[in-house]
């Protein structure tokens, strides 16, 4: 579990079930691309890190909590989780290889937000989660 600096993490152990072998770590001591590497699944929130999970191929899972959408991973056909339990099932399906992501919509929406490396892509980040806020 990756935070914000200035933000404290809480995990609550409870709603992840023993059957599991789950491991969850506090993931701010190393850089982000290190502890991506080492996930089977990544579940963001409002935060662009989880483009960086799209862009290199992770299984990825998008935690609405608020309701909103405000990130339009849906595009790519990555999973929409409203509730704890939804992204526990969305992770079962991955884990247990019965969630097939759409290789062309996840291409198409990476290409859509960074399809120039004119140093320009995080403008474009912004200009698209302004578009979706509003």
């Amino acid at each position: 579990m990756r935070s914000h600096p200035w933000q404290k993490i809480y995990i609550d152990y409870g709603v992840i079930s023993n059957n599991h072998a789950t491991k969850i770590v506090e993931a701010n001591k190393e850089n982000l691309d290190y502890y991506l590497n080492k996930s089977q699944v990544v579940i963001t929130t409002y935060t662009t890190a989880g483009f960086t999970a799209l862009i290199k191929g992770k299984h990825l899972i998008y935690w609405d909590f608020i309701g909103s959408e405000s990130l339009p991973f849906r595009l790519a056909d990555i999973p929409v989780a409203k509730s704890s339990e939804e992204v526990i099932n969305s992770i079962t399906k991955i884990l247990l290889g019965k969630y097939e992501f759409n290789i062309a919509k996840r291409k198409k929406l990476i290409n859509d937000i960074f399809y120039k490396l004119d140093e320009k892509s995080s403008l474009r980040i912004a200009d698209t989660l302004y578009k979706y806020l509003n």
